[in-house]
């Protein structure tokens, strides 16, 4: 089983804050964490990012959703006991295997 050690940064965005993130573990420990990632200043909406922890860490984040007309905002993210992972948000929803 994965174990949780310190605290580091997950997100590679330097250009906008990250916000509203969430987190969902497998019953191995396995997780991944999406969050609503500012653009600013290139668009004034935000995209949705996500990021996977697989065999205690984490892997490159990316970006899941990156619609600058409408954004992306409120994820939400839930793994089911295979890895399947299904995040989802104010406009959209995507279901597939766990980043990382």
């Amino acid at each position: 089983m994965s174990e949780w050690g310190a605290a580091q940064r997950i997100d590679s965005n330097d250009s906008g804050d990250a916000s509203l993130p969430q987190v969902a573990l497998d019953p191995l420990g396995n997780g991944v964490a999406v969050w609503t990632q500012s653009n600013e200043p290139l668009a004034p909406v935000g995209s949705i990012a996500a990021n996977g922890f697989v065999d205690g860490a984490w892997a490159t984040p990316e970006s899941i959703e990156n619609d600058d007309a409408a954004g992306g905002r409120d994820p939400q993210v839930a793994l089911d006991p295979f890895g399947q992972v299904s995040p989802r948000g104010g406009n959209w929803e995507i279901w597939g295997p766990r980043p990382g």
